[in-house]
């Protein structure tokens, strides 16, 4: 917050919003947790709701079944549950998120791209990456937006003064439902390992963060930094260019500022673009190298503990990634595919197509006359035995 609050110039709008919306506790919100009991948390819970409304949760921690109402969660994180729905909004109304052509209204003239976060008017941009470590803390891709941070995004920008805040804790109890119903990645680890704490210490357990140590998980406060927008690509009156068009989607765009500068700068931007997705392949394929060595070490250590032989191999030694990427060749379609299958040798004897088909015609032909004669040897037998009965 001391950062937002640093650089009112680039913050202040979405710093507005946030306490607008009731954002400010989560933002300043910080708690260390154990991967362990929330990985438990989120296999045992049990979510529970009556006809009057009044939630709460049920799960173990350890071998002991635990549980909370849904306000001493609220007031655990440092909220209150509203009174009053007419003073909130929710996101969660519908089964499904919007789709995402409706946040044409979030983009920079000229650079809407529905569901990217590239584009985004400067505001939304500092709110969606608020979000992200906030309220929506998804593990996905960065650059898209996902599920219901579209409907929250397009909430926000409905409801921007208003003076109704955000319904949060209504948003994080239909997100931990999905999340253990439909077996997504854990997350708001920080507010449950503070309940959890509380929990565990008021039944006289002591200390649950200590009990953990040293599988701490320590939470940092995250802030967005200052990013550099793009502009619009036409005036607020001014018809759309189509060749502007046509280069925003455009899957090898290159910005107008770079082609000003002339085919140097931009062969440059492009050749850029190429090193970088080479270095993102190298990256994954070592990440996929790493971890087969892992899981091959520990099927050879579960296959020593059971006294099961076990082949010596390279599995035990991981290469580093400096070495292994070293020892990686690049070439083109062309020069991977064998010399006799892009230059095939010519037929022998100067046999053809044409000469191919004749024999298999021929081929044909004695096939049908094996079969005739074969037809016919059953004729006679047939006639032999006839002559028998009679």
């Amino acid at each position: 917050m001391d950062k937002l609050n640093s650089n009112l110039e680039y913050f202040g709008d979405a710093l507005e919003i946030c306490d607008e919306q009731g954002l400010t506790p989560l933002m300043t919100f910080s708690h260390n947790f154990s991967k362990e009991v929330i990985c438990q948390f989120y296999a045992t819970v049990v979510f529970l709701e009556d006809e009057g409304g009044f939630r709460s949760l049920k799960w173990m921690t350890r071998e002991h079944v635990m549980e909370a109402s849904w306000e001493e969660f609220a007031r655990s994180i440092g909220y209150e549950l509203p009174d009053n729905d007419s003073n909130t909004f929710r996101i969660h109304l519908q089964a499904k998120p919007m789709a995402k052509e409706k946040m044409a209204d979030l983009y920079i003239r000229g650079r809407m791209l529905c569901g990217s976060t590239k584009g985004l008017l400067p505001v939304y941009d500092i709110m969606n990456r608020i979000y992200r470590g906030t309220i929506n803390p998804k593990h996905t891709n960065h650059d898209e937006v996902h599920g219901f941070l579209v409907n929250l995004l397009v909430r926000t920008h409905e409801m921007r003064g208003s003076g109704r805040q955000l319904d949060v804790m209504d948003y994080i109890w239909h997100e931990m439902c999905d999340c253990a119903f439909l077996r997504k990645l854990p997350q708001y680890a920080p507010y449950l390992m503070r309940l959890i704490c509380l929990k565990w210490d008021r039944e006289g357990r002591g200390d649950l963060l200590e009990q953990c140590r040293p599988n701490i998980t320590i939470h940092k406060e995250k802030s967005p930094l200052v990013k550099d927008h793009d502009l619009p690509r036409y005036g607020k009156g001014d018809p759309k260019d189509k060749d502007e068009e046509s280069d925003s989607d455009d899957s090898d765009y290159v910005p107008n500022s770079v082609k000003t500068k002339g085919l140097f700068a931009r062969l440059t931007a492009r050749l850029k673009k190429s090193f970088f997705f080479k270095r993102y392949l190298e990256d994954r394929m070592y990440q996929a190298h790493h971890d087969n060595k892992k899981i091959r070490q520990r099927q050879k250590a579960m296959m020593r503990h059971m006294q099961l032989p076990v082949s010596k191999g390279s599995k035990d030694n991981i290469t580093p990634p400096g070495e292994w990427k070293s020892k990686l060749t690049w070439s083109s379609s062309e020069d991977s595919i064998p010399e006799h299958i892009v230059h095939p040798s010519p037929p022998p004897h100067g046999k053809g197509l044409a000469q191919d088909e004749d024999d298999d015609d021929e081929d044909d032909e004695e096939e049908e006359d094996v079969e005739d004669e074969g037809n016919e040897d059953e004729d006679d037998d047939d006639e032999e035995e006839d002559d028998d009965d009679e």
